[in-house]
C-alpha cells in the first residue's frame, strides 16, 4: 500500500519525498551522530589543548629551575671558597664575611631567590645570605634532619627540596611559601670527597609567575608535585606542601594509566591530565571539572542543532523551489494535454529556457501545430468529400435515362450513317458510365487508360486534330490498382490551358513507368503548350489557383498514402509543362511480376 501511494503521488510530492529521503535525512542523521559524540569531542580537545598547556608549562618551569641550577654550580668557579671547606675544622684561610658577600653578590637583582646557606662538612659554622638573619630558617633546617640527610645520599646533581611553609614572623604577618634547591659539593682538587653542602630558597612566587594564569577550564586548577607526592605549587596555597601520595588520582597518574581519566574528588566529577618532568620528574597535573565540560558540550549541542535547524529549512525552502521550477511548467503541460482530448488546441508555449522542461515546451507546441493542421486538413477533406458526393448525387439523377437517351442517339446516327457521330456518342456514353459508376473508387490502370483514350477522342474531334497523343506505358503495370479517374483533372489542363493557344502541332506525351526498387509507379503528362512562368508556377504550387480539381488529387493522394506520393509540376513558359503522378505499386489479386 506504502508504494501504491508513493505511485499515485505528484510529481512535486514525489521530489520532495526524494529531498527529504535522501539529503535531508542524512543531514538531520549526521547531526544526531556529531550531537551524540559532541561530548566526547569536547573531552578530547580539552584534553589536547590541556596536554599542550601543560607541556609548555613544564618547558617553562624546567628553564627557570635550570637557572638557580647554574647559580648553584657558580660556587665551584670560586676555588678559594672549594678550599675553605676542604679545611679541617678550626683551620681558615679566608674571612667569614668574605664567602658571605659572595653568596650575596651572587643572588643580588634576583627577587625570586629569598636566601642562600652554606654549610661546610667538618665545620660547625655555616656561611648565608638572608635579609631575614639565619635565625628563622636555621631553626627549621635543624628541625627537619631528612633535608641534611637526603643531601647526603644525592650525590650527583642537585636535589629539589618539597615547598615548605614559614609560619608568620616579624618579617611577614602571614603564612610565605618556598621551595629549595640543595647542591653537595665536593672537592675538585682532592678524589671529589663531600666537603659542604649549598641551599638555595626559592620564593614560590617564581612559580606563581609561571602557572597562576594557567587554568585549562573556567572552573579547573592545577597542581605541581615532586615524584614523592609533595604538592610543590598549587593554585590554593594552604595545599602546598602537603603529600598525597595515598589519593586515587596520583596513585594512577604513578602506574601511568592514562594521561587522561576520570576521578571523583570532594563530591565533584573531574577529567584529570597531566605531564611528568623529564628533568627533575615533577608531576604537572590539570584537574578539569565535568560541569565545565558539560557547559561547553551544551554550547556545542544548541550550535549543532541551531545548525541542523537552519540548514534544513533553507534545504525544504530550496527543495519547494526546486520543485516549483521543475513541477510548475510539467502541470502546465498535463493540463493542456487534457485540454487537446477536450478538442481545446488554442494553448502554446513560450519557453523561457533550453533544458529539457524547454525541449518538451517546444515538441509539444510543434505536435500541437501538426494536430491543428491536421484536424483543419481532415476537416477540408471531409467537405470536399461531401461536395464530392453532393456532387455525385446530382450526376446519378437517373442516370438510366441519359443511357437510354445517347443510345437512342448513337441509332439514329448510325442509321443515317453519320458514323462520327456515333463513334462520339459511344464514346461519350463510356465516358459517363466510368465517371459515374456508383460504389468504386479504383481501377486498374489498363481500365483508367480506355477511359483516357475515350476522353481525347471527344477532345482531339472537338478541337479538330490540332494536337496528337502518344502512350508510352509499362505493360507490367496495366492490372495495377489506382484511384479512379487519376488522370482526368491533368488531362484537361493539359488539353484546355496548355494547348489552348495551339493551332497545330500539339504534343501530349502519357508515359507510364514502374519503379520496383521504391515500389511506386510514375505517371508522367507532358505538352509542348505555352508553360507557365516562374511566378504563375508558383502560384499555382502555393495552390493560390482555381485548378481544385488538381489539389484534390494531390491531397487525396497524400492523405491515403502518405507524403511520398502526390503531384508534382513542373513548367517553362514558352517550352511546355511537366505534371508527375506517383502512386503506390499495388497489384491486383493474382497479378504476378512478369
Amino acid at each position: 500500500m506504502r508504494f501504491l501511494s508513493v505511485k499515485h503521488m505528484g510529481l512535486r510530492e514525489k521530489l520532495l519525498l526524494f529531498f527529504t529521503l535522501f539529503i535531508l535525512a542524512p543531514i538531520i542523521t549526521a547531526g544526531i551522530f556529531i550531537y551524540i559524540s559532541s561530548e566526547q569531542y569536547v573531552e578530547e580537545r580539552i584534553h589536547k589543548e590541556t596536554l599542550q598547556t601543560l607541556s609548555l608549562l613544564n618547558q617553562n618551569v624546567n628553564r627557570l629551575l635550570a637557572g638557580y641550577e647554574s647559580q648553584l654550580n657558580y660556587v665551584y668557579d670560586h676555588e678559594d671558597i672549594i678550599k675553605q671547606l676542604a679545611e679541617e675544622r678550626g683551620a681558615s684561610s679566608m674571612p667569614d664575611d668574605s664567602i658571605n658577600r659572595y653568596l650575596r653578590d651572587s643572588v643580588r637583582g634576583k627577587d625570586d631567590i629569598e636566601s642562600i646557606y652554606l654549610f661546610p662538612l667538618n665545620k660547625p659554622s655555616f656561611y648565608f645570605y638572608d635579609n631575614k638573619g639565619s635565625g628563622l630558617f636555621k631553626e627549621m633546617y635543624d628541625q627537619n634532619l631528612d633535608w641534611k640527610r637526603s643531601l647526603d645520599a644525592h650525590a650527583k646533581g642537585v636535589i629539589w627540596f618539597p615547598t615548605y611553609r614559614m609560619l608568620p614572623n616579624q618579617y611577614y604577618t602571614a603564612n610565605s611559601y618556598y621551595f629549595m634547591v640543595g647542591l653537595q659539593i665536593r672537592n675538585v682538587f682532592d678524589v671529589l670527597q663531600p666537603i659542604g653542602s649549598v641551599m638555595m630558597n626559592l620564593k614560590i612566587g617564581a612559580l606563581d609567575h609561571i602557572a597562576e594564569d594557567i587554568r585549562a577550564s573556567n572552573n579547573g586548577f592545577l597542581l605541581i608535585a615532586d615524584a614523592s607526592g609533595n604538592v610543590i605549587w598549587h593554585h590554593n596555597p594552604d595545599s602546598m606542601g602537603e603529600n598525597i601520595q595515598q589519593t586515587a588520582f596520583f596513585q594512577n597518574v604513578q602506574k601511568h594509566k592514562a594521561n587522561f581519566n576520570s576521578q571523583e574528588l570532594n563530591g565533584k566529577q573531574y577529567k584529570i591530565s597531566y605531564v611528568q618532568s623529564e628533568y627533575n620528574q615533577w608531576y604537572y597535573i590539570s584537574f578539569v571539572p565535568y560541569v565545565d565540560i558539560l557547559a561547553e558540550t551544551a554550547y556545542l549541542k544548541k550550535f549543532i542543532v541551531l545548525t541542523v535547524v537552519i540548514s534544513g529549512f533553507i534545504f525544504l525552502l530550496l527543495a519547494g523551489l526546486t520543485t516549483i521550477y521543475i513541477a510548475k511548467p510539467l502541470r502546465r503541460m498535463v493540463l493542456a494535454m487534457k485540454n487537446i482530448n477536450k478538442d481545446n488546441l488554442q494553448i502554446q508555449f513560450n519557453p523561457d529556457s533550453r533544458d529539457e522542461i524547454g525541449v518538451l515546451q517546444h515538441a509539444y507546441n510543434n505536435m500541437n501545430n501538426k494536430i491543428v493542421r491536421l484536424v483543419e486538413e481532415v476537416r477540408m477533406v471531409t467537405l470536399k468529400e461531401k461536395e464530392a458526393e453532393l456532387r455525385a448525387i446530382r450526376a446519378q439523377i437517373n442516370p438510366h435515362f441519359v443511357y437510354n437517351t445517347l443510345d437512342t442517339i448513337n441509332w439514329m446516327a448510325i442509321e443515317k450513317q453519320e458514323n462520327d457521330i456515333s463513334s462520339m456518342i459511344t464514346s461519350l456514353s463510356d465516358i459517363m458510365r466510368y465517371a459515374i459508376k456508383p460504389g468504386e473508387t479504383t481501377a486498374t490502370i489498363e481500365e483508367e487508360l480506355i477511359w483516357v483514350k475515350n476522353y481525347l477522342y471527344v477532345q482531339k474531334t472537338r478541337y479538330e486534330d490540332r494536337f496528337n497523343v502518344s502512350f508510352e506505358v509499362d505493360e507490367r503495370v496495366l492490372k495495377c490498382w489506382i484511384p479512379r479517374l487519376l488522370l482526368q483533372p491533368y488531362m484537361e489542363n493539359a488539353i484546355l490551358h496548355g494547348l489552348e493557344d495551339v493551332e497545330e502541332g500539339g504534343e501530349i506525351a502519357v508515359v507510364i513507368r514502374l519503379n520496383e526498387e521504391e515500389s511506386m509507379i510514375v505517371f508522367e503528362i507532358r505538352d509542348n503548350g505555352k508553360g507557365m512562368d516562374e511566378a504563375t508556377l508558383q502560384h499555382v504550387r502555393e495552390r493560390r489557383s482555381e485548378s481544385i480539381g488538381i489539389y484534390n488529387m494531390d491531397d487525396r493522394l497524400k492523405l491515403e498514402f502518405g507524403a511520398g506520393f502526390g503531384v508534382s509540376i513542373e513548367s517553362i513558359a514558352g517550352t511546355g509543362t511537366r505534371v508527375a503522378i506517383i502512386v503506390p505499386y499495388v497489384k491486383t489479386q493474382g497479378q504476378s511480376d512478369v
